[in-house]
Formats: structure tokens, sequence, C-alpha cells
């Protein structure tokens, strides 16, 4: 049995049944659990959520009061989960700090025998002192500190590069015609090396840009329509991929309306899991296997609901399309921009320059591999080729650039293109963006054709950067 206490608008969880006693390799499979309730909570994915209780929690804790309980007591006031540290044993229980949106609570976990949770327990989180947390003083930087917009990127990046988990940040900016670089903190922890144009990040989800380009190449060469059924570039048996009748289209996946979950259900049960680096062990034949089993719910294209799943699905069907790997393809775009330090896999040489990443704890993270989700968030670059990138996009030389850019669910006020995040400034000008995080990077790029100007900024902190990114914007654009 379990008792639910209120406190500070929170439950208190506890089951009071013969839990594990857990070693090494068990804690890594209760750690696994913990990335299983992050995964689910922030899809609300209650069902799947609710199915990490073991029978007797259940017994006792109706779905309905679990759905609410999350929904309506910790994701309003909390937000999405972030990320998630183990602490330590505490009588009997596994405790996680869970680094949410708007704040932290503690998790205190009780799993049983056959790893199903018994019981956990919510608290707010009281922080001992972390001496990477600690607040810094100082961080380097190569501001000259002379020209008003040296002066506004400072103030706007001050407090992010004070913060004990941030590391480094290289930032790129055109206006009217120069680009301006300037970077802050470092390429590592303790290095005492300034980043620079070249140093190279992980960009995240700012690749679902470069595979909406992809596919709006391959549009403009009349290999695929945006209003094709995903099934006709799948193999047979998928003919669950529909509600009452209405297929899936190739669009749905670039706009995120497809109704596919963020990410599959089952990625955190393989065997090989790993939490710190969750996509590595889940390929391309994993995510068609988990297609078979998806029962949509809602009419593709009718939600918004952005969708890492969807991308790598669009990614699938575009080796299909063009009969090349999705690195071979985005090698060839990357030629045709000429990006030189731009890759899904780096050269020796580009390693060099690679950054090393950290959470939002300030804990170095291993590189991702994204394996089945190469076209979700798999490439590297640096701000020099980035800004390459934006103005290719900002002066839309080509047919197919400027299709990517179209609107394809939405209105002027907020919409999405192929990949594209497209919404009205306050101050009426068209901002054309995307942002992009894994586990050790945050990222942030956009450009405004009608101010002709653009922004990439580059961090090897997990810490979100997007204030910085639209505190820019509106300084270009009142300028």
């Amino acid at each position: 049995m379990f008792y639910i206490l209120t406190m500070r608008k929170l439950f208190l969880l506890i089951g009071l049944l013969t839990c594990l006693q857990i070693n090494g390799q068990e804690l890594k499979v209760v750690s696994n659990i913990v990335d299983s309730i992050r995964l689910h909570y922030n899809d609300t994915n209650y069902a799947a959520l609710y199915n990490l209780l073991n029978s007797d929690f259940k017994k006792n804790f109706s779905y309905t009061d679990h759905h609410t309980f999350y929904r309506e007591n910790i994701l309003k006031s909390m937000g999405k989960l972030k990320y998630a540290k183990y602490l330590q044993n505490k009588m009997g229980s596994e405790c996680y700090l869970m680094y949410f949106e708007n704040g932290n609570l503690e998790l205190s976990l009780f799993v049983d025998s056959k790893l199903k949770i018994a019981g956990l327990q919510w608290l707010p989180y009281k922080p001992e002192k972390i001496n990477h947390l600690t607040k810094k003083t100082s961080y380097k930087s190569d501001s000259k500190k002379t020209s008003p917009l040296d002066l506004k990127v400072d103030s706007l990046v001050h407090d992010y590069m004070l913060g004990g988990a941030s590391c480094g940040l290289s930032i790129g900016i055109y206006q009217n015609g120069k680009i301006y670089y300037k970077n802050y903190g470092e390429i590592s922890r303790n290095a005492g090396k300034l980043p620079d144009s070249s140093s190279i990040f992980e960009i995240g989800s700012i690749t679902k840009t470069f595979t909406g380009l992809l596919l709006a190449k391959a549009v403009k060469e009349k290999k695929i329509n945006l209003n094709d059924d995903i099934r006709k570039f799948l193999p047979k048996g998928y003919e669950n991929l529909q509600y009452k009748n209405k297929a899936i289209l190739v669009e749905h996946l670039a706009n995120h309306t497809s109704g596919l979950a963020s990410v599959p259900s089952n990625i955190s049960t393989l065997s090989n899991y790993d939490s710190l680096n969750p996509y590595q062990h889940y390929s391309k034949k994993h995510i068609l296997e988990y297609l078979k089993t998806v029962i949509p719910d809602t009419f593709p294209g009718a939600k918004n609901n952005y969708s890492n799943l969807g991308m790598a699905v669009l990614g699938i069907i575009l080796e299909e399309v063009n009969q090349q790997s999705y690195a071979e393809q985005i090698g060839a775009l990357t030629s045709e921009m000429k990006l030189t330090s731009t890759a899904i896999e780096l050269s020796e040489e580009l390693k060099t320059k690679l950054t090393k990443g950290y959470n939002y704890l300030g804990d170095e993270t291993p590189y991702w591999n994204l394996n089945g989700f190469e076209a979700a968030g798999a490439i590297k670059s640096n701000s020099s080729d980035m800004m390459k990138y934006l103005l290719f996009n900002l002066k839309e030389g080509a047919e197919y650039i400027r299709l990517s850019h179209e609107l394809t669910w939405g209105d002027v006020n907020y919409g999405i293109g192929l990949g594209w995040h497209v919404i009205k400034t306050k101050y009426a000008h068209k901002l054309i963006w995307h942002n992009g995080g894994t586990y050790g990077y945050a990222s942030f790029c956009g450009f405004i054709k009608e101010k002709d100007c653009a922004v990439i900024i580059l961090s090897n902190s997990g810490i979100n950067v997007d204030a910085i990114g639209i505190g820019i914007f509106k300084y270009l654009q009142s300028n």
C-alpha cells in the first residue's frame, strides 16, 4: 500500500513493499527506469508512465489519479523534465535530482525484485553545495567592448556565463552585409582556451532544418511529393499508420503534425540502453519495428506535437528516395554550401576542434551517437559554417530553399515550414528559426530577411540559449 499526502502542491507516494537491494548493475537498471520516467513524462504518455508501476501500486493508485497527479501537480508548475542525476541511497530508496524547466525536485524511488516501481516520493529539492555549480566571478571573452552591439551581446550572455554549469559560447551575428563573431568561456572546463568560430559543437535539432532542405530538394527534383502517403516509401505491413482512413503524409513528418510520439516508448527497454547516450543503440530497424506497433489516435495534420521520431522516419524515407545514406546526403549538401566543418562523422582533423560538452549540472557528458535518429539531431558544426548556412537560407538563392521556408502548418503568427519554425515578431518581422539541445550542448539559429540579419549561438553546455538569441534579435530589429 502507499500514502498520498499534499505537500507544496506535490504528492508524496511511498510504496511500503519489499524492495530490491541495489548493486551496481541493478542501479544502472534503476537509472534506466528514471530515464523512462523522463521520456514518458515529457511526451505526456501517462499510460506508459503508469505501466512502470507494479501491480500492488496500481491497485491503490488509479490511472486517473496518476494522470491527474503528473498533469496538474507537476507538469503545470514545473514544466518539462530536462535531466536526472543520481544522488544517493537513502533508507532503501534510490534518490535522484530531477532537473525541471522551472526548478528542481528530489525523487526517491523504490523498486521491487521484478524491477517495477513499488513506490516513489516527490519532494522539493534542498541542494547541498556542489563545487562546480558555484557561481563564477569571471570568464574569458574576445569581445572588444567598444560597439553598441558588443555591449549588448556582453550583457545578454553575462548571467549565462556566470552560471556554474556553463562552459563556452561561440556566437555569430550577421547584420547588413557584415559578420561578427563573439566568443566566451572555454572549449572544455579548466582548459583556459577560448572557443572561436572554428570550434565545433553538436548542433542538436538544428539538424532538422538540414533534413527539411533535403526534403525540399527532393520535391523540386520530383522524387517525392509533400502530400504522399509515407507508406509509399516504407516496406509492406504498415496499414496501422492512419487514423479513420486518413494517412500520415510526408509533410506531417516535416512539420511535426504526424501524431507520432516524440520518441519511441520502448527506447529505454533495450538491454544495452544508456541513459547518457539514449539513441546510440536504437537503429533504423528498431524504428521500423516500432512503427508497426503505433496506433494513431488523432487525424494527421490536425495537431502540432514536436516529434524526433517523425523526423527520424523522414530521414529513412529520404534514404529510400535518394538511394543514399543520410550522412552521404548531408555531405553533398554541405559540399554545395561549401561548409567544410559540418558533418555527422568528423574527420580526424576536425575532431581536434571538437569542444567537450557539459550537462545542466556541469558534468561532462559523452558525445551523442544518434544511430537511427541522425535526421533529427546528429550534425556537428561551428559558428563559421553555420553562419554560411544561415546566409545560404537568408538569400534563398535556389527554389528548394524557398520551399523549405514556406508554411505547411500554422499561420503568419506561428507556423512551421519544412523543419523550420516561423514566427511573427513584435516588430512584425518574420523570424525563421530553430534551436537544438543534446545533453551536453545547446544551440539557436535564425534569420530575418526584412532586416537582413542572422544569428547563430553554439554552447557546450546543455543549458538553453534561446533567451540570448531572442535578445540579440530584439536588438537587431530595433537598430
